[in-house]
């Protein structure tokens, strides 16, 4: 039988709280205040007017207030309608979630054991740093911690809604963003709000800040003040383009050396053509940076995203036409608190939308993870790995040593040296170096270096991404 159609929106009734039989001490208490409890006990007993709730699918309703007024009872009966309904509950704050924000388990652990999943649930949640993919979960800071919490409940919100639908699958979150500064505050709002509407699952938050209205995007608010009496007030989307707040301006070099301890892989890019920067309005803090640089001259996956366009006999004319018509994105960091807000989307497609060259180019190692290049409006294109790099990789493997192990060099190379394979590696390794300008440098370091340098290079699954500005250009057969 097929499951029955939710019926539209919600009547909540209010709970009511009597104050039932005095201690001694609260009638002293009530006489020094001159005040009578039999009146008190009469308003707190009468009932409220229910509440109509449409609380659509994929959509967020806000319920605000200062403490104290009723906030998380409103949730609590929302909550008690909708499993009434038969809807799957999935609250942030439970015994297991409590017991994973103290684990000692890496993060990346705690979603599941496929990594590459849970790094998405992670990245999904303004956590795409590898130092938080492999840290503890007792040791990241507050926002990350929230952020953290708010990963686990959406994807268990995001696997209900796969088992059942998301149509009865209701996401309820207390004490919403409480303890966090505005702009991480403002940040994990929109993630929550950029979540319903991509899941279909309905949300509803409890807060007592007064700055999410517009972060969440919320059709409904529901406002109780201090005496308890709430009020539904329903507005129409208020998401701009651009995240609010936040403007973006060309920057300098300085800028990403700013944010630069916050890439996976640290160091400037070899060249820098122009630099944008997203600022925060009320602070001037960078929020972000783009840095886009020159090509490198050699990279096979760009005959399959256009095929003989920077190829051929002719080298010289093929590493001319590359330096006019490509350029690449060769950085995006947002700094952690501005995390959620769509910026580096947004840097991205305000270059695009007036780029230095018609093609442009980044290959990203957390592409598969951050889809905001796609997000932006490039173009994915998969990057085999290189000749060289296959080469090497297949000695490894050969050698006993799985790829994931390249993640911990030293160990792997003990391994190695251990199963008496270390010669026949180093022959390998050299010959990695040797056909590579970037990596010959690294001949005259130790192996251990050398291997530590590779392990780095052939582990990791880059992502390519194009654009191109004019499509309908001549193919690579005409004159350039």
């Amino acid at each position: 039988m097929a499951p029955a159609t939710p019926r539209a929106g919600l009547r909540i009734s209010p709970a009511i709280h009597p104050i039932g039989v005095p201690t001694r001490a609260a009638c002293e208490a009530a006489v020094a205040l001159g005040i009578s409890l039999d009146a008190l006990d009469r308003g707190a007993t009468e009932t409220p007017d229910p509440i109509d709730l449409e609380l659509r699918p994929g959509a967020v309703a806000l319920i605000t207030g200062p403490s104290g007024a009723g906030k998380s009872t409103l949730l609590r009966a929302i909550a008690a309608e909708a499993r009434d309904r038969d809807w799957t509950v999935i609250e942030d704050e439970t015994p297991r979630v409590r017991a994973a924000l103290r684990s000692a388990r890496a993060t990346v652990d705690l979603l599941g054991a496929d990594a590459r999943r849970a790094m998405r649930a992670l990245a999904r949640a303004g956590l795409g740093e590898a130092g938080v993919f492999v840290r503890r979960a007792r040791e990241l800071s507050e926002g990350q911690r929230a952020r953290l919490r708010l990963a686990l409940a959406m994807e268990r919100a995001r696997r209900a809604a796969q088992r059942s639908s998301a149509d009865t699958t209701l996401l309820s979150m207390d004490e919403f963003a409480s303890g966090l500064d505005r702009v991480t505050a403002c940040a994990v709002a929109r993630l929550v709000t950029r979540f319903a509407g991509e899941s279909g699952v309905r949300v509803v938050l409890a807060s007592a800040r007064d700055d999410l209205e517009t972060a969440t995007d919320a059709p409904e608010i529901i406002s109780i003040d201090a005496p308890g009496q709430a009020r539904v007030t329903r507005v129409r989307s208020r998401l701009d383009r651009w995240p609010v707040g936040v403007r973006l301006v060309e920057g300098a070099i300085s800028d990403y050396d700013a944010l630069a301890a916050l890439h996976y892989r640290a160091g400037r890019p070899a060249t820098a053509a122009l630099t944008l920067t997203a600022r925060d309005e009320r602070t001037n803090d960078i929020a972000g940076v783009l840095v886009v640089s020159h090509p490198t001259l050699n990279a096979a996956w760009r005959d399959h995203a256009w095929p003989g366009r920077f190829s051929g006999p002719d080298r010289r004319r093929a590493a001319r036409r590359l330096n006019r018509e490509l350029r690449c994105v060769s950085r995006v960091i947002v700094d952690p608190r501005y995390r959620s807000l769509g910026i580096a989307r947004g840097l991205v497609r305000a270059y695009l939308d007036r780029p230095l060259t018609p093609r442009t180019e980044a290959v990203a190692a957390m592409g598969a993870v951050c889809p905001f290049f796609e997000a932006a409006g490039m173009r994915r294109v998969d990057t085999p790995p290189s000749e060289r790099d296959r080469r090497l990789l297949e000695t490894l493997e050969d050698a006993g040593l799985a790829r994931w192990r390249l993640a911990t060099p030293r160990a792997a190379w003990d391994c190695v040296t251990r199963a008496g394979h270390a010669d026949r590696v180093e022959r390998a390794l050299r010959a990695w170096a040797m056909k590579s300008r970037a990596s010959r440098d690294a001949l005259r370091r130790p192996i251990q270096d050398l291997f530590a340098r590779a392990c780095r290079d052939v582990g990791s699954s880059t992502v390519a991404y194009v654009s191109d500005r004019n499509p309908s250009e001549p193919s690579a057969d005409a004159a350039a």
